[in-house]
């Protein structure tokens, strides 16, 4: 008697408009022979899937499955209903909390590899998109940088509040929220577990570039983690708390 067992192999390090990033295979057999390089955007209700690049084609990664990953991930827009202007933009690390990371993008349906947004290794660990504008923490510089993959991509940086460089276990985050850039900040002030964590939330105020510490969020909840990170309307979740 044989048995057949359906293994997926694949990750998802990022979603959007109903769809997945999916990174590797769903046989071993294809992951064993270069097959962790796949990539492709899966729509998980339909099952219909879009070829990307693979990874494999990177000139600087010798072997994919040799520490290399996609840290985090973001889909500019529905790639079928605005397929023209769909990017998908990732940060592609050697260790899984962005150590030694590159940027890189691809316009599903349009591009046979990635591009390298810039060759300089950095540290990020994630990434969103906002009014055109793509925005990459970088948690050893404790800054955000801001780039326009446009005629010109040019690189901006905004050096995080002096605040969010403080406190005992902490980490930062960056979100995207109904047109607004939120940077939000966690620690512990102590090395106490029982000791309650510090929050700090700021927004950007992009045409200035600078940070203003938020006292409320209003109607908005925010869900917060290493993978992923959104907000979203309290009014529109009965069951929600706001401002939380």
């Amino acid at each position: 008697m044989s048995l057949a067992l359906n293994i997926t192999l694949e990750t998802y390090p990022a979603s959007s408009y109903g769809w997945l990033l999916a990174v590797g295979d769903q046989s071993w057999e294809s992951y064993t022979t270069g097959g962790y390089g796949n990539c492709s955007l899966l729509n998980p209700v339909t099952k219909h899937r879009i070829s990307l690049p693979s990874l494999n084609g990177l000139s600087f990664v010798r072997l994919i499955s040799r520490g290399w990953c996609i840290r985090d991930a973001v889909i500019t827009s529905h790639p079928i209903l605005n397929q023209d202007d769909c990017v998908v933009m990732a940060i592609f690390c050697r260790q899984r909390y962005g150590y030694k990371s590159r940027l890189i993008f691809c316009k599903p349906g349009h591009d046979d590899s990635w591009c390298v947004v810039q060759h300089e290794i950095r540290h990020y660990t994630n990434i969103i998109f906002c009014n055109g504008l793509f925005y990459a923490l970088d948690r050893l510089k404790r800054a955000v940088d801001i780039f326009d993959i446009g005629l010109t991509p040019d690189m901006e940086q905004i050096i995080l509040p002096e605040s969010c460089n403080q406190g005992y276990m902490m980490s930062n985050y960056i979100i995207e929220s109904y047109g607004e850039v939120l940077l939000v900040h966690i620690a512990r002030d102590h090395r106490d577990y029982a000791k309650d964590y510090k929050l700090q939330i700021f927004k950007l105020e992009q045409s200035r570039k600078k940070w203003s510490q938020m006292k409320s969020l209003g109607d908005r909840t925010i869900f917060s983690s290493d993978i992923n990170s959104i907000t979203v309307s309290a009014s529109n979740h009965p069951m929600l708390k706001r401002n939380c």
